[in-house]
């Protein structure tokens, strides 16, 4: 498995949405696409799985070129881009059924891939109701289902838990883990929720004006700290930035903590110490220089 983004702009008229993104996915896992409105998450899935084509650069996958490859490369993603609609007066089988056709299944093979995916999202229940009586966790739950047809090696979800409730949003994460647990996918999504993302994902994306900001693996051994006070004397060993003249962040390893804060508690008027993540101090940038939250 390997995804390959090389140089891709995609323009909305005179709109820059996506401006100069290199991103190379090779390892099975969970990637999260974090970011504010606007910041181009959508945009890039749809980039990813051919629904928009770019100004400039492509997007392989498994070494084909997506937009000419098409067909092949139904074969091995499966996506829920933007929020599920359906038609009203089909049923959710139907629409299995459908998304099982364009994966090359039919008979016994359609009827027991449409069993196998509806236990694993749990929308068995209501698959034989039309979807206009469906609320929108059970079309997110049948988008999730028709995407996991055919046990793609490419899962693409667009904000899986928008707009559900919090019991169903926490059973969808935990469907993404298991999911996960075999490592035999790549499993991109994107979020605004940070928990969300630093919770369940092995790597970890920021975009922010088309632009990524923040591109790392979110499994070490470090955390970091932020140190509120002025520090008369820095502890040697330890990596940090200087924010202001009383506030800076560290970079610790786990183990060293308590070691850490006896160290620095013991070389200036230092009045909080606390656990933030990196991914929460990218965020926060971009939230100062953007002036609004994600």
């Amino acid at each position: 498995m390997n995804i390959s983004i090389k140089s891709v702009d995609k323009y909305y008229g005179s709109f820059m949405a996506l401006q100069g993104i290199n991103l190379e996915f090779s390892e099975p896992g969970v990637i999260t696409i974090l970011g504010p409105n606007g910041a181009g998450k959508t945009t890039l899935l749809k980039v990813i799985t051919s629904l928009s084509r770019p100004r400039k650069g492509m997007v392989e996958i498994d070494g084909m070129n997506v937009y000419d490859d098409r067909k092949k490369i139904l074969m091995k993603l499966g996506t829920l881009v933007e929020q599920p609609e359906f038609y009203t007066y089909i049923k959710g089988r139907e629409i299995l059924s459908f998304s099982g056709s364009l994966k090359g299944l039919s008979g016994m093979a359609l009827k027991d891939e449409i069993s196998r995916v509806s236990d694993i999202t749990g929308s068995g229940k209501f698959l034989d109701k039309k979807v206009g009586k469906y609320s929108r966790g059970m079309k997110q739950r049948l988008g999730i289902a028709a995407a996991l047809i055919g046990d793609p090696e490419i899962l693409v979800l667009d904000e899986p838990t928008f707009g559900i409730d919090p019991i169903g949003a926490l059973e969808i994460r935990d469907l993404i883990q298991q999911l996960n647990a075999k490592k035999d996918k790549i499993i991109i999504f994107t979020t605004h929720v940070i928990e969300e993302a630093v919770k369940l994902s092995d790597r970890i994306i920021i975009l922010n004006n088309g632009r990524v900001e923040y591109d790392a693996s979110n499994k070490n051994d470090y955390v970091k700290l932020r140190v509120t006070g002025p520090i008369k004397e820095y502890p040697d060993g330890y990596r940090y930035v200087k924010i202001s003249e009383s506030e800076h962040i560290f970079e610790v390893r786990e183990t060293e903590i308590p070691e850490f804060n006896r160290l620095i508690t013991s070389k200036g008027d230092v009045r909080f110490i606390e656990k933030s993540s990196e991914v929460e101090e990218t965020i926060r940038s971009i939230s100062i220089k953007n002036d609004k939250n994600f």
